[in-house]
């Protein structure tokens, strides 16, 4: 004790020694809570990046809805208006000929029917009933969900089915044979419907075979269905007004 209170060197290293120490200890400490705070920091990057979805294309002044984005084409036509809505997957199928998600998500997050979900690596599918906190969704491995796509490189559109075969690739076989495809051509939503805006991905031309005179092309689908537990929930605001016209004319 004499040594150390009279001793600015013994001072020295014994502060530098327990500063080592209690530096280690609280790396580790620090490590250990950010771990176990991973979910929490997710969580807030999904709800994060779900708000940005809805910012991306505000291109109309007048909306300050911070849930809404406005979209346009080039040419500043007006196209539509979608939310994003995070939500977690809670059950999930692949194997079955129509395989289904549940959300929890529902009515009073303004969740209806019709909606389309997707994730941050394309397409998931289609709500098809609501309750107060939760939804069903169709999945795209669903025999009964048929949604109209693009060629990027070409913008010919076609209609995207699922054949009940491998998660992991769907169907086109309604683009014309003079169309040139080519393995690795990314395909996306065309927006030619009142569910999905256009551009999103939902993945590429895996092969191509010729009968008549229609291409039939397997899609490697870009989204990963059997890990999926993260995804937004897409909403046009437009939908029943496109859908009223819709129906009058059927």
């Amino acid at each position: 004790m004499l040594v150390f209170n009279n001793s600015p060197f013994h001072q020295a290293s014994y502060l530098n020694s327990a500063n080592r120490f209690t530096g280690g200890i609280y790396t580790i400490s620090n490590n250990i809570n950010q771990y176990f705070h991973l979910r929490s920091v997710n969580d807030s990057l999904v709800a994060e990046n779900a708000r940005l979805q809805s910012h991306f294309y505000i291109l109309d002044s007048n909306k300050n809805d911070i849930d809404t984005f406005v979209l346009k084409d080039t040419a500043e036509h007006y196209v539509g208006r979608y939310t994003y809505t995070a939500a977690d997957v809670l059950s999930n199928s692949t194997a079955n000929r129509n395989n289904y998600l549940m959300l929890n998500v529902g009515a009073a997050d303004g969740i209806t029917k019709q909606c389309g979900v997707v994730c941050n690596e394309g397409v998931v599918g289609i709500v098809y009933d609501v309750s107060e906190h939760f939804c069903t969704v169709l999945s795209l491995l669903n025999s009964n969900v048929h949604i109209s796509v693009k060629m990027d490189s070409s913008n010919h559109a076609g209609t995207l089915a699922w054949n009940g075969k491998s998660a992991l690739f769907a169907q086109i076989d309604d683009i014309n044979k003079h169309v040139k495809l080519e393995a690795g051509q990314r395909i996306s939503t065309s927006g030619l419907n009142t569910i999905f805006p256009r551009n999103i991905p939902v993945g590429e031309v895996q092969e191509t075979r010729i009968e008549g005179n229609t291409n039939h092309i397997t899609v490697k689908l870009s989204t990963s269905f059997e890990t999926i537990y993260k995804v937004y929930v897409v909403k046009n605001l437009d939908f029943d007004e496109q859908q009223k016209l819709l129906n009058n004319i059927k």
